[in-house]
Parts: C-alpha cells; structure tokens; sequence
C-alpha cells in the first residue's frame, strides 16, 4: 500500500557548518546530545534525524518539516565539543538535496 503525497513525511534538508577541527563522529554526537537535551528522547525521535553528507567543515542533515527550527535552535546551544571550542551555524535549507550540496 502506497502513501499518498499528502500523508507522507515530508522532509528538509540542512547545510551546517562546524568551526574547529572534529571527527564526523563527534559532529553527529554534539548535534543529537544538544537536540535530545532540548527536546527531549520524543523530540528527537520525532525529527529523524539522518546526517546525509558528512566531513570535517561541513555537513548535511535531513530532517522533518516541522522540526527545522527546533534543529536550529540546538545549533545554537553548542559551545563545547570534547571540551574545545566549538560553533554549529546553518548555511542552507531546501527540500531538494541537490540545492544543498
């Protein structure tokens, strides 16, 4: 059984930036600690986060609709990352991959 258009999950696309040197892996910790700790274990399970693309300066994150700004808004709250400084700024939202990357 098919979903229609409008009953399916409709997803966004977010370009970051990371300043500092980190692995993806502490990347992708830092931004799911800092949701989880806003929004709690429903938040986040609500927002699906999947981190797409992947490097070491910047990164793509798809992710609900109709948490995009509550993304965002964790963004803001990391200073630390493994306790060196640290900065998560979004450049870019679309709802077509190709128009992030």
């Amino acid at each position: 059984m098919k979903l229609t258009s409008s009953l399916r999950e409709k997803k966004r696309y977010v370009k970051f930036s990371v300043d500092g040197n980190f692995s993806n892996s502490q990347v992708k910790t830092a931004i799911e600690s800092s949701f989880k700790d806003l929004h709690g274990r429903l938040g986040l399970a609500e927002a699906g986060l999947q981190f797409v693309n992947l490097n070491k300066s910047n990164g793509v994150v798809r992710v609900n609709n109709k948490t995009v700004d509550k993304l965002k808004s964790a963004f803001t709250f990391i200073d630390k990352i493994n306790e060196k400084p640290a900065r998560i700024s979004s450049l870019k939202t679309s709802g077509i991959l190709e128009r992030v990357i």
